[in-house]
C-alpha cells in the first residue's frame, strides 16, 4: 500500500529477515519503510539546506571551538544530503552504471580530502582539527550534492505523481 506524506512517497515493503530458527510468521510482522524522493524533492531539500547552512556562517568573533563546532554543522549537514542523493540514484541504477558512479565517487572523496588538506595546510592546526578543512570539506560536498543531481539526476522521477 502507498501513502504520501509531506510531499514524498512512501512505500511499505515486507522485508523479512530469514534465518535457520525463524519461520514465516515470525516474520510475517516485520515491514520496512521505505522513502524515495523524486529528483524535485532532492532540489527542495538542497535549497532547505543551502538556506540553513548559510545562517551559519563563519564568524571571526566566535571562540575556535564555537567556530569548528558550526563548520562540522554545515559539513554534516550537506554530508547527509550527499548521502541520502547518492543513495537515492545508485538504487535506480542498473549494476553496470551503479558500479561506476561508486568508482567516481571513491575518486570523488579522495579529491575532497586533498582539497580540504591544501585548504588547511593554510592554517597552524592539524587537518582533523582545522576548521578551514572541515569548511573546505562542506563546500566540496555541497558542490557535489548539485554536481550529482545535475548529471545522474535523470535516474530519478523528475516530479511527485
Amino acid at each position: 500500500a502507498q501513502t504520501r506524506q509531506q510531499g514524498y512517497r512512501w512505500k511499505r515493503r515486507s522485508s523479512p529477515r530469514w534465518n535457520r530458527d525463524s519461520t514465516a510468521s515470525e516474520n510475517a510482522g516485520e515491514a520496512k519503510l521505505v522513502i524515495e524522493y523524486t529528483r524535485s524533492d532532492l532540489e527542495e531539500r538542497l535549497e532547505a539546506v543551502r538556506i540553513e547552512a548559510e545562517k551559519y556562517q563563519d564568524d571571526q568573533t566566535m571562540s575556535q571551538t564555537s567556530r569548528y563546532a558550526t563548520a562540522e554543522y554545515v559539513r554534516n549537514l550537506w554530508d547527509r544530503e550527499l548521502n541520502l542523493i547518492y543513495s537515492s540514484i545508485h538504487k535506480e541504477m542498473d549494476e553496470s552504471a551503479a558500479e561506476a558512479l561508486r568508482r567516481e565517487e571513491v575518486e570523488w572523496i579522495r579529491k575532497r580530502d586533498l582539497e580540504a588538506d591544501k585548504a588547511s595546510a593554510k592554517s597552524n592546526s592539524t587537518p582533523s582539527q582545522s576548521i578551514e578543512y572541515v569548511r573546505t570539506s562542506a563546500s566540496v560536498t555541497m558542490d557535489r550534492c548539485y554536481e550529482l543531481l545535475e548529471n545522474y539526476g535523470d535516474y530519478l522521477e523528475p516530479e511527485k505523481n
